[in-house]
């Protein structure tokens, strides 16, 4: 028999034939200095041997295999300490990329960035016309997607914030009324099977909430609501640290509970009646009730709910009007979720629920209707909530593609 050493399939490690324990060891290796790498700051090998409490050798194998894999390179050397100059690597920028989108019913937010975070493209662009969602996200997806992989991006996620729910077991979205084109649509297998890469697909509500965590005014919290008030109104929680779904994923479709006023209409059944009364339609309709009825305003016939908010800023008595009753709703919905969930933060987003003339009308409220104290503050965030939290859950999902194919 021949002493020569045989020749390994193409790809294999000479170090695999140490055996399972040591490849799990090596793997383990990996992805400590890998995860050092994901805060994008270019580290040397004594620092990241310093952060994951490994030898300088240890690392030297690690970094090797992380930049014959593609996903680390040198990028320059540390000046001004004593000694020599250590070179200095980090995350290679295009090696993995995040694609999230928040598909809103007047206008989508996208955004496509690193594993790290750094951003490539920030865009917000209307929606397209009723008929053509389904086909234009797809076109929209399938764009970004060819961009990043030109540009080098070997793991490519796809995170989308929809105001559906997509259903535990098979996908499609429910409760999407106000973008009736995805109703039913099993959109995560939808994207994966036309784009071939990995998709995730989450409630917009509770992708703000998750931004809110990872970036906003929850940092910290374990327990609070996300309350979204805009074309739609819904809220996202997180209790004890995890996100609150329900056996249907549905939890937090707060825009139906049967308050302020009882469901009377299949149209109020079907979008709720928390929503036809404090949702963007519900204040122009009744900007409109009271302008007819002779209400002096400085508000135009047919305001927008930009409008009757902004007027309300400025003190026009209808726009005050308004703003209170919206906030004396918002404020008993508040109070629902304050007894059932004991949040220790309501965070209020939403085009309508973020502006402070809402939040000082639900404080307001809420503090003449609750006896016990509720701490409410306006989204960090914005209106960028559900995409902060789009590229956290993207970022998240990449890391452990990433980790799951380090061999």
């Amino acid at each position: 028999m021949s002493s020569e050493p045989q020749a390994l399939a193409k790809g294999a490690s000479r170090r695999s034939r140490h055996g399972p324990r040591y490849t799990l060891v090596r793997q383990h290796n990996q992805r400590a200095i890998l995860d050092l790498f994901m805060t994008g700051e270019p580290l040397s090998r004594p620092q990241l041997a310093a952060g994951s409490h490994l030898s300088v050798p240890t690392v030297d194998v690690a970094v090797e295999y992380l930049m014959e894999r593609g996903l680390v390179e040198a990028v320059g050397q540390k000046r001004g300490g004593v000694g020599r100059s250590a070179v200095l690597y980090q995350l290679r920028s295009h090696a993995a990329a995040v694609v999230a989108i928040d598909v809103g019913v007047r206008r989508w937010r996208v955004s496509v960035s690193d594993v790290s975070g750094h951003e490539f493209r920030h865009d917000l662009l209307p929606a397209p016309a009723a008929g053509h969602v389904l086909e234009a996200l797809l076109e929209l997806c399938e764009e970004l997607v060819r961009d990043v992989q030109l540009a080098g991006s070997q793991n490519v996620v796809v995170s989308i914030g929809t105001p559906g729910v997509p259903d535990p077991k098979s996908g499609e979205l429910q409760f999407v009324e106000n973008i009736a084109d995805l109703s039913g649509v099993p959109l995560v297998h939808v994207v994966q099977e036309k784009l071939g890469v990995l998709a995730y697909v989450e409630k917009d509500v509770n992708l703000a909430a998750l931004g809110e965590q990872r970036n906003g005014c929850a940092q910290g919290c374990d327990n609070f609501a996300f309350i979204s008030v805009g074309n739609g109104v819904g809220m996202g929680a997180i209790t004890d640290g995890q996100p609150l779904r329900g056996a249907r994923g549905a939890a937090g479709e707060l825009g139906l509970l049967p308050f302020p006023t009882q469901p009377s209409s299949s149209q109020v059944r079907r979008h709720g009646a928390l929503e036809m009364t404090i949702g963007a339609e519900a204040i122009r309709r009744r900007a409109r009730e009271l302008l007819r009825g002779g209400q002096r305003s400085v508000l135009s016939q047919r305001p927008s709910a930009e409008d009757v908010l902004a007027a309300a800023a400025a003190g026009d008595t209808v726009g005050v009007m308004i703003v209170r009753e919206v906030g004396a709703a918002l404020a008993t919905a508040i109070a629902a979720v304050a007894v059932v969930l004991d949040p220790e933060l309501v965070v209020l987003g939403g085009g309508i629920g973020s502006q402070q003339v809402v939040i000082d009308a639900a404080r307001a409220a809420l503090s003449a209707m609750y006896d016990h104290p509720v701490n409410v503050m306006g989204s960090a965030l914005g209106t960028d909530s559900a995409l902060v939290g789009a590229q956290a859950a993207g970022r998240d999902r990449l890391v452990h593609q990433i980790m799951e194919s380090l061999g």
